[in-house]
């Protein structure tokens, strides 16, 4: 008797670290600092921590990386608008050496090198550059 049997499609520890669960943003820098702006729209001074001026209804919402690399991002207890999806879909990937995840959610794709990735945190950051301004935003995920 033979019998044929379907080979598990195997799963890099990176990956098996970020399926693991959902993750939640704990943490979000950026340099240089961003202006804060008073009712106004005069600045009123500078932060380089974006998390604590975001507001909860953002801080809620959670990510979980899927092993068919898709990626469902959730917007958690509470909602922005009410009238957006509670969930949304989009998809993610590695690069070979899986240092650089790319994610595409609603058709627009965001890479970002991962400076760190246990069992509980996910961090990476993003570069981009505005004219001759370059911006770094450093972000970490929590389960």
């Amino acid at each position: 008797m033979i019998s044929a049997c379907k080979k598990d499609k195997v799963v890099s520890s990176k990956t098996s670290l970020l399926t693991a669960g959902s993750w939640k943003m704990t943490a979000f820098t950026i340099d240089p600092a961003y202006p804060i702006y008073d009712s106004n729209f005069n600045i009123t001074g500078y932060t380089t921590d974006m998390f604590a001026t975001m507001d909860a209804c953002d801080k809620d919402d959670t990510h979980l990386f899927k092993v068919d690399y898709s990626v469902v991002t959730d917007e958690g207890a509470t909602k922005c608008d009410p009238a957006n999806p509670q969930t949304t879909t989009g998809t993610w990937s590695l690069n070979s050496d899986e240092t650089v995840i790319t994610i595409t959610e609603d058709g627009v794709s965001q890479t970002a090198t991962l400076l760190e990735l246990t069992s509980s945190v996910l961090k990476f950051k993003t570069t981009d550059t505005f004219g001759t301004e370059t911006e770094t935003n450093t972000i970490t995920f929590s389960h």
